[in-house]
């Protein structure tokens, strides 16, 4: 009997062994970007990179609404808006839309975009920030989506604050 559980004992610290070392592979693996910039060498650098988060929302009725944050993060170059231009353009097609009106969101320029039962509101906040609120025309006017939108501001980095 000593023996089966000593046996089973030794087949757990080998499999939690093999665990750990799956584990510690896993957190080496390069993002693909990663492996990119392994590839082009040290003759190639990095000028910017853009993510875009989403949040959605849906009311009691199933209308949603889906808050986009595109960031545009800059490594030593010119601040320019192909990032966040490039990330809206994945998410509304302006060249799809049945119509679109230009518009003024906290003092930002701003675009509204119609297609089909879907409105999309579009603004920059800065070089690094864009926002995008698509929603269901049925759930909410266009009226209610700019006053939404009137409510997020770009908060100021203090003093000395990291680019990341």
């Amino acid at each position: 009997m000593k023996w089966k559980r000593a046996l089973g004992a030794a087949a757990g610290v080998l499999l939690l062994a093999g665990g750990l070392l799956a584990m510690g592979r896993l957190a080496q693996r390069q993002t693909p970007a990663e492996q990119l910039e392994g590839a082009l060498g040290e003759a190639w650098d990095r000028q910017s990179k853009t993510e875009t988060f989403h949040t959605e929302f849906a009311d009691g009725q199933g209308h949603k609404i889906t808050q986009y944050i595109i960031r545009t993060i800059f490594y030593g170059q010119e601040r320019g808006q192909e990032g966040a231009k490039l990330a809206m353009e994945q998410i509304v097609d302006p060249d799809a839309a049945e119509d679109s009106r230009a518009c003024q969101v906290n003092g930002c320029q701003a675009m509204v975009y119609h297609i089909k039962e879907r409105g999309y509101l579009c603004w920059t906040l800065s070089p690094e920030y864009s926002i995008v609120l698509e929603y269901d025309r049925a759930g909410a006017s266009d009226a209610e989506i700019l006053q939404m939108g009137e409510s997020i501001q770009l908060v100021p980095k203090p003093p000395g604050g990291n680019q990341s």
